[in-house]
């Protein structure tokens, strides 16, 4: 459980999983927590390991119809949502539609376990959710999108390292450097302002061969994620094996794309910890940056005394201050 505030909006975020079956006393904690120790606007996100409405939640093979009965832990999902007024968005958002988030090999059925529950007060801030596709384990990510003013931070641009693997991207950028020196070295230019000029040219251009491959992956997920998409909905409409290994081999070539962000991710931690664990540098650094960000000016007030918390009223306050 986290309770905070994003852009003067006070929020309490539960992480969820749930028992894999009927377990009264996990939901009786669970209440205790939100009536004791939540505050502002509520949202759930998890495994809950049941759904809210069998009849169009959860689908067993061959079986066009849900289960409408439903399971225990399924009556205990129900109370609990009664009990403490929370909605569930997705459902909201698509009532009477039937989409799955897990898939189970050895039952051969479909459930939408994995669910976004929120408190009625803040389902006017959730334009939109959505269900994803099956690709990296047996359930679907879940997504939903939180209307809060917030701010965007400052982007500060780091090389991917990853672009200096490949041969031919080493060739286009001895050619870049050749033609930037060629083209620039002149006696009326300072050999100091030619050496710092290059580094912007040659960042300019490994942001814009990143983009260029972020393009060319983007669209090759995107055409994975529509073939898998169709796959699914056939197999959730009728499933069989030939289905299913057809699902199977797309899943592996999306996780063949995605694996190359995690290994590019797993370098840099191994390197980093590699190269600075015993050394008082960009590990320490970290440490220090939190300290600074305890500093952060969260309120001030103004010249009645009232307390303002937004970021941009506190920056105005600030300003008409100092002018």
């Amino acid at each position: 459980m986290l309770v905070g505030q994003i852009a003067s909006t006070t929020l309490t975020l539960f992480n969820i999983y749930a028992p894999n079956g009927y377990d009264p006393d996990f939901w009786t904690e669970i209440s205790s927590l939100l009536t004791t120790k939540a505050d502002g606007r509520v949202i759930f996100g998890g495994d809950f390991n049941a759904v809210p409405q069998p009849s169009l939640d959860r689908k067993a093979s061959g079986d066009s119809s849900g289960t409408p009965s439903g399971y225990p832990q399924d009556a205990s999902l129900e109370s609990f949502m009664l009990d403490h007024s929370l909605v569930d968005a997705w459902r909201l958002h698509h009532p009477g539609d039937r989409d799955f988030t897990f898939f189970s090999n050895p039952h051969h059925s479909y459930s939408r376990i994995d669910l976004f529950l929120v408190s009625l007060s803040t389902m006017p801030l959730i334009p939109t959710s959505s269900i994803g596709d099956i690709t990296w384990s047996d359930h679907a990510p879940i997504s939903m999108t939180l209307s809060i003013p917030s701010y965007t931070p400052a982007w500060s641009w780091r090389l991917n390292s990853s672009l200096l693997h490949k041969p031919e991207h080493i060739l286009e950028l001895q050619q870049q450097l050749r033609d930037y020196f060629l083209e620039n070295d002149s006696p009326t230019l300072s050999p100091t302002t030619l050496w710092l000029a290059h580094k912007t040219v040659i960042r300019g251009h490994l942001i814009q061969l990143g983009s260029r491959l972020k393009k060319q992956k983007l669209a090759s997920l995107v055409s994975l994620t529509k073939d898998l998409s169709k796959w699914e909905t056939l197999n959730k409409l009728s499933p069989s094996d030939a289905l299913t290994a057809q699902i199977k081999t797309i899943r592996t070539a999306i996780r063949q794309l995605l694996g190359e962000d995690a290994a590019r991710s797993l370098a840099w931690s191994k390197r980093t910890y590699f190269e600075f664990a015993n050394k008082s540098h960009t590990l320490l650094a970290s440490k220090l940056r939190n300290q600074t960000r305890s500093k952060h000016i969260t309120g001030a007030r103004d010249g009645e005394g009232v307390l303002h918390t937004s970021p941009a009223t506190v920056n105005k306050l600030f300003t008409s201050y100092f002018q």
